[in-house]
Formats: structure tokens, sequence, C-alpha cells
């Protein structure tokens, strides 16, 4: 049933990535959420014995990453995480669990080999299907385990729930920390955003109408008379900045 003992899918961890049991306590995962260039953040979510622990969640504000170069972005989330130590609350992971495969996998086990090498800390990667579902786990010795089988076994099962819960969580962690950030810093006022919105469309709009506030106030059908943009780019434009008014209308 959905009571499932969550330390069994943390047994089963510790049993593929070949240590003994009770190894893994405090398992770790990432995520950076980019908004635009200048507002990259990264989420950390922690699961102890099996289930998320909330109150040692963090994000970091990423300062030096000017691009939206996501391994560059995966270092400094690194860094700034093992800046810290028990001492001040964050005690290291047992494990990481890596967003992805093999490239993202071997990028995350360079970095905490040269930042913390002696921590001992195991890596895994959450492997995605095309349908951007969890679909197995890989390992740094090039193990994958394939877990959304059509007959799992029971150890298959709860695997692929507790990664799907991990993969889940720090995703919902960072989305909710971009909109309280888009709030805060009220976004709509770019036109980065919008999607399939190139920099010629962008400049095109702005030269036709002055400002961003004015694009804003401006109806669907005066946006399409913007020289270079087609009707679906000006509805594009339209609902981003009227997003309540759903797709009716």
């Amino acid at each position: 049933g959905s009571d499932a003992d969550p330390m069994a899918a943390v047994r089963a961890l510790e049993e593929l990535s070949g240590v003994a049991e009770g190894t893994i306590k405090r398992v770790e995962s990432y995520d950076i959420s980019n908004l635009g260039n200048d507002d990259i953040c990264a989420g950390m979510v922690v699961f102890r014995d099996g289930r998320a622990d909330k109150r040692a969640y963090r994000l970091f504000r990423m300062k030096t990453v000017e691009s939206q170069d996501d391994f560059a972005s995966m270092r400094e989330v690194l860094t700034r995480r093992f800046a810290h130590n028990a001492e001040d609350g964050f005690e290291y992971p047992d494990m990481i669990l890596v967003d992805g495969g093999k490239g993202q996998l071997s990028a995350v086990a360079s970095v905490v080999n040269e930042l913390v090498p002696d921590a001992g800390i195991l890596l895994a990667g959450m492997v995605k299907n095309s349908r951007h579902r969890t679909s197995g786990i890989l390992f740094l010795d090039g193990t994958f385990i394939k877990l959304d089988n059509d007959d799992p076994s029971d150890r298959d099962i709860l695997l692929l729930r507790f990664l799907s819960a991990v993969q889940n969580e720090v995703h919902r962690f960072a989305i909710t920390y971009q909109r309280k950030l888009m709030t805060k810093r009220n976004i709509r006022y770019r036109l980065e955003n919008i999607e399939g919105i190139g920099p010629a469309k962008r400049k095109a709009l702005l030269a036709h109408f002055g400002s961003v506030k004015k694009i804003e106030e401006a109806s669907a059908g005066q946006i399409a008379e913007v020289k270079g943009l087609g009707e679906k780019d000006a509805v594009k434009v339209y609902s981003y900045f009227h997003p309540e008014e759903g797709e009716e209308g």
C-alpha cells in the first residue's frame, strides 16, 4: 500500500550502491531554475530516512553565473553548498541524487570530488524518459537500472516512487521560490520570458510601442499590427501579460 516503509527505498539504494545497511541517512538533490538571465536560483531538498525533511531545505540565489550554463550553475551551487558543514547545520549528505543522466552525473561527481574528496558521498542520476517521467537510476560506474518496467519488482516500485518524490519535491520547491521572486520583482515587465519571442521580435515590439507598459496595455489585435509579428505571436504576447484571462476570449 501507500504506507510502504520509506526506509525500504533507501535500503534498496544502499544495496544497489554496494554499501552497508544504515549508510544512507541524508539524501540531497538540487535544481537550478532559470528566470531569464539574472534570476537563477537553486533549490536544495533533503530527504532523511526516506522522507522529505523540509526544515533542511535551502535556497541559493545564484551570484556569479551570468549565463544560463547549467554546468557552471551546478558548480556554483555545489561550491556554495559545501562551504557549509555540520557546524552550521548543513551536515554533508550521504548521497546526492542528480537530476539527469551521464553528463550531469559525471559533472557533479567531478565537482564533489574536487570540493570534498574525502567525504565519501555516494552519487546516482535520476533518469527521465521521453515523457519526462522518472524511468531509472544511473550509477557512476555506468550501471543503469530501468525502473519503469512493464512488470516491475517491489524494489523497482519502491525506488521509482522514491525517486519521483525527490524529483517532484526539488521541482516544486524551486518553482515556488521562483514565483515569489517574480511577484517581488514584477517580472511581468520583461519580454525575455515570453516563449517564442526572440530578440528580433522583442526589438520590433519595443520600437512599435515605445515601452513595455504600452505593450501590456495593448490588445492582441494591436500587437498583431507590429511588423514581423504573426497572429500567433500576438496571442502569445497578449496572454503573457493577461494570464488571468486563460485560453478563451
